[in-house]
C-alpha cells in the first residue's frame, strides 16, 4: 500500500492510498531489492536444479518460496547437482548409450566389492559426478541440454563418458579369482544361479542362491553349509572360534590349525562331500588327532554373510518372493505355494465346514502330495457354534487350532452338560466380578468350561483321528469331567482373587521411583492372568499360578528402600524373557511343552531374584537357565 500524505496529529493518518502489486516494487526499484535463495533440489519433473527465491526491500518481504532455475543463481552448484542426480542416479530420461555401458560396468564393480567383502572399494558418488562434470560442456546443467550435447557430440567426446574399472576402483583395485566365488551352483540336475552382496545387516548380505518353488524342495542343505570357496576359510576359522573353550583350547593356534584344516578340505575329492560338520571333525582328528564332536560345531552361530541365504524368487519375472537363511524354515513358508495346484483340489474334496460332530471320515495328522515333496496338515478350527475341518500348508499353529477344535466337539457332543458348567460358574458373582478386567463373563465361562473338557478328554494323550477314537476319548473323558471342572473351578477362583488384590496393589505404587518395577510387575501379572490363562496353562501347572502371584505380592510389600536392588534384578530377568522370546519365535508351536517348560522356569527364576523367602519349586540360577535354554532349542531344531 502507497499513500501521497502522511499527516500525523494526536494520530497518524494516510491519505490517498492505493494498493501496490509487490511486482511492481520489483520492477521499479530492482537495484534496491536483495534476493537470496534456499532450498537446493533437484526438481524430477523439470530435469534440473531448482531453488527457492525471496525478494525483500528494506526487511519487506516482495516474494517468497519463488521457484528458480539453480543455473542462474549458480551453474557450478546446478551442475553438481544434475550430475548427482540424473547421471550418477541413473535418470531414465538420459538417453546416451554410454550410460548403459557405465551402469552395466558399477554393477559388474559392485558383485566385484561383494565378493571380496571389501566397503571403499567403489568410488564415491562424488567422484563418480566428478566425471562426467570433468568431461560435460559448461552448457550441460539439465536433462534437456545434456540430451542435446548427446545428439550433437563427436564420437570421441562420447567416447571419453566411457567409464572403465580404473575409474570406479583406482588405486584400491582388487582381483577374485572366479573360481572361488562361481556364479552358478550344480543341485542335482539343476545349475542355480548365485548372487553377491556386500551390505551387512541386509537380508541378502553374503552369497544367495536362487530358486523357484520346484527348486526348492529339491536343495541339499549339506550342500548349502559349504558356501563357496571363497567364503569357506573365512567360515572354518568362524566355525573354530565358535567352539566351547574346553575344545577351542586344543586347537591352539587356531588360525594355523583351521589353514590345515582349510587346505585338506578344498581338496576336489573333499570339497562339498556330506555334511560340512562331519567333514571338519574328521579332518580335525585326521590331521591333529584331536577329536571334536560334530554337534560341537556351531552352525547357526555364524555371522550372516557365512550362512547361505536362499532366494525363492518368480519363475517369470525374477521378483523375491522371499528369502532366508534357514531352510527348513522357507521351505515351511512355502509349502503351500509349492502345492498349490494339489491344495485346490484337496480342499473340495476334504474341507467341511460347520460341524457339529466328529468328521466320520476322520482327521489325518498330515497328509502327502506330489510324490512326496509336499505335505499338507488337517485341522479343526472353532467357529463357536461349530467346526470348520480345513487343510493348511505349514504345521505352524496347529497345536492351538486342534485344541480349541476338538474341545468345541467334544462340548458339542455333550451339550447339556456344557450348559450346566457354564451355569455353575456363571452363577459364581464374585469371580464374575473379578474376571471383568479380563473379558465378558460369558466368555470366561465358556473358556474355563473348555479348558475342563480339554483336560478331562483329550490332554496328555495323542489326539484322536478317526470317530471311534473320537468316541472312544468321550466316553472315558465323561468320567473325569466333572472332576477335573470343579479343581479347575476352585484354581481359578482362587487367582482371580489374588490378580484383583495385585491390580489394587500396583495402583498403589504411585512414585516416580517406583515405575520401572511397577511396569514390569504389571507385565508380569498380565502374562501369568492373560485374558486365554485357562488355555495357556496346563492343568499340572494351574496349582503355581497362586504361587507366583504371592510372590509378586511379596515384591510389592518389601519395594521401599529396596528398589536399587530390585531394579539390578529387573535387568537380569529381562535379559531372560528377551532370550524366551527369540526362542518362542523360533518354534512353530509356541504352546510346545518346551516353551511352557522355560516359560514357568523363568516365574521360579523370578521368585529366586524378587522372593527368596517363598523357596522355588526346584534349584534354578543363571547356570541351570542357560542349560535348559540350550536343551529346549536342540529339541527345537530336531526334525
Amino acid at each position: 500500500m502507497v499513500a501521497a500524505e502522511i499527516s500525523v496529529t494526536g494520530r497518524t493518518y494516510a491519505r490517498c492510498v492505493a494498493e501496490v502489486t509487490p511486482a511492481w516494487i520489483e520492477h521499479a526499484a530492482g537495484h534496491l531489492v536483495k534476493r537470496s535463495h534456499s532450498e537446493p533440489r533437484w526438481d524430477s519433473k523439470r530435469g534440473e536444479a531448482m531453488v527457492n527465491e525471496q525478494v525483500t526491500l528494506y526487511g519487506l518481504v516482495l516474494a517468497s518460496q519463488r521457484p528458480k532455475r539453480a543455473v542462474e543463481v549458480d551453474r557450478a552448484a546446478a551442475r553438481e547437482i544434475f550430475a548427482f542426480n540424473a547421471l550418477v542416479g541413473d535418470d531414465e530420461r538420459a538417453h546416451a548409450a554410454f550410460m548403459n555401458h557405465n551402469r552395466e560396468l558399477v554393477e559388474q564393480v559392485e558383485e566385484l566389492c561383494a565378493k571380496g567383502r571389501r566397503a571403499g572399494l567403489m568410488a564415491s558418488e562424488s567422484k563418480r559426478a566428478r566425471f562426467y562434470l570433468d568431461r560435460l560442456p559448461e552448457e550441460v546443467c539439465s536433462i534437456r541440454s545434456f540430451n542435446a550435447f548427446v545428439r550433437s557430440a563427436s564420437a570421441e567426446d562420447v567416447a571419453r563418458l566411457h567409464m572403465t574399472e580404473a575409474d570406479l576402483l583406482g588405486d584400491s583395485a582388487a582381483t577374485v579369482d572366479d573360481r572361488d566365488y562361481p556364479m552358478l551352483l550344480r543341485v542335482g540336475d539343476k545349475d542355480l544361479r548365485l548372487a553377491y552382496k556386500f551390505a551387512p545387516g541386509e537380508p541378502d548380505d553374503g552369497v544367495s542362491i536362487q530358486v523357484d518353488s520346484g527348486s526348492l524342495m529339491q536343495l541339499d542343505r549339506n550342500a548349502l553349509d559349504w558356501l563357496v570357496p571363497g567364503f569357506f576359510e573365512e567360515k572354518c576359522l568362524a566355525l573354530g572360534r565358535a567352539l566351547p573353550k574346553s575344545l577351542r583350547r586344543q586347537l591352539l593356534p587356531l588360525v594355523d590349525t583351521i589353514r590345515v584344516v582349510h587346505e585338506r578340505l578344498r581338496q576336489p575329492e573333499a570339497y562339498r562331500q556330506g555334511g560340512l560338520a562331519d567333514a571338519l571333525s574328521e579332518t580335525v582328528r585326521a590331521c591333529h588327532g584331536i577329536a571334536i564332536p560334530p554337534d560341537a560345531w556351531r552352525m547357526r552361530d555364524l555371522p550372516a554373510h557365512l550362512c547361505m541365504n536362499i532366494q525363492l524368487r518368480d519363475g517369470r519375472r525374477r521378483r523375491v518372493l522371499d528369502q532366508d537363511r534357514d531352510l527348513d524354515a522357507l521351505r515351511n513358508r512355502h509349502r503351500a505355494h509349492v502345492a498349490k495346484n494339489l491344495t485346490i483340489d484337496l480342499r473340495r474334496s476334504l474341507e467341511r465346514r460347520d460341524l457339529t460332530a466328529f468328521p466320520d471320515s476322520g482327521v489325518p495328522d498330515s497328509l502327502v502330495l506330489g510324490g512326496g515333496h509336499s505335505v499338507v496338515y488337517p485341522v479343526l478350527v472353532d467357529r463357536g457354534n461349530g467346526v470348520d475341518l480345513l487343510v493348511q500348508a505349514a504345521p505352524g499353529g496347529r497345536t492351538e487350532l486342534n485344541r480349541d477344535g476338538y474341545t468345541r466337539l467334544a462340548m458339542l457332543a455333550e451339550p447339556r452338560t456344557a450348559r450346566e458348567l457354564r451355569r455353575e460358574v456363571e452363577h459364581d458373582a464374585e469371580m464374575m466380578i473379578n474376571c471383568v478386567p479380563l473379558g465378558s463373563p460369558a466368555s470366561f465361562a465358556d473358556s474355563l468350561v473348555a479348558c475342563a473338557f480339554w483336560h478331562a478328554y483329550f490332554d496328555g494323550s495323542e489326539l484322536p483321528r478317526t470317530r471311534p477314537e473320537f468316541d472312544s476319548c468321550a466316553r472315558a473323558g465323561s468320567a473325569a469331567l466333572r472332576g477335573t471342572f470343579s479343581k479347575i473351578l476352585v484354581h481359578a477362583r482362587g487367582i482371580l482373587a489374588k490378580r484383583t488384590a495385585l491390580a489394587r496393589a500396583l495402583d498403589g505404587l504411585t512414585s516416580p521411583a517406583y515405575a520401572q518395577s511397577r511396569d514390569d510387575m504389571a507385565h508380569q501379572l498380565a502374562g501369568l492372568v492373560a485374558p486365554d490363562f485357562l488355555r495357556r496353562t496346563s492343568c499340572h501347572r494351574l496349582p503355581d499360578l497362586p504361587r507366583y502371584l504371592e510372590a509378586l505380592a511379596y515384591r510389592i510389600d518389601n519395594l521401599q528402600g529396596r528398589v536399587r536392588r530390585d531394579l539390578a534384578g529387573l535387568e537380569k530377568v529381562a535379559a531372560w524373557e528377551r532370550r524366551l522370546q527369540a526362542v518362542a519365535e523360533q518354534a512353530d508351536d509356541t504352546e510346545s511343552d518346551s516353551i511352557e517348560e522355560l516359560r514357568f522356569l523363568l516365574e521360579e527364576y523370578r521368585i529366586a531374584t524378587f522372593a527368596q523367602g517363598l523357596g522355588t519349586r526346584e534349584r534354578v540360577s543363571d547356570k541351570r537357565l542357560a542349560q535348559r535354554f540350550d536343551t529346549a532349542i536342540s529339541s527345537l531344531r530336531t526334525p
